[in-house]
């Protein structure tokens, strides 16, 4: 019996796996990283959407319920900035209110 063709493979076999080895020991640490970052990027922008809809309701309660201005509100990590106007239409009946939302940094409302 030929042991050479036996012997070739096993250390090709050997080589492959070793070399599996090597790659699942770089590349999955890697692969995990990336994962952790798409997570948090995906709820950091969970999070902005949130905030969003948040601060709006909060300046929406806190125009119609009269607070005082000095009551401020701040969320350091991504806050509103809005603005309430009025304005009249063409017509002359009542008001419309538009609110213009903006993403920033560090402030109040």
């Amino acid at each position: 019996m030929d042991t050479s063709y036996l012997y070739s493979n096993l250390l090709w076999l050997n080589n492959f796996t070793s070399f599996v080895r090597v790659a699942l020991a770089v590349k999955l640490p890697l692969l995990t990283f990336a994962f952790y970052i798409y997570i948090i990027n995906h709820w950091i922008y969970l999070m902005r959407i949130a905030l969003t809809h948040h601060q709006i309701i909060l300046a929406s309660t806190n125009n119609n319920n009269n607070h005082n201005n000095n009551e401020r509100t701040c969320i350091f990590l991504w806050t509103l900035e809005l603005r309430m106007t009025e304005r009249h239409n063409e017509k002359g009946e009542g008001t419309k209110q538009r609110v213009t939302v903006k993403l920033a940094d560090n402030l109040y409302i």
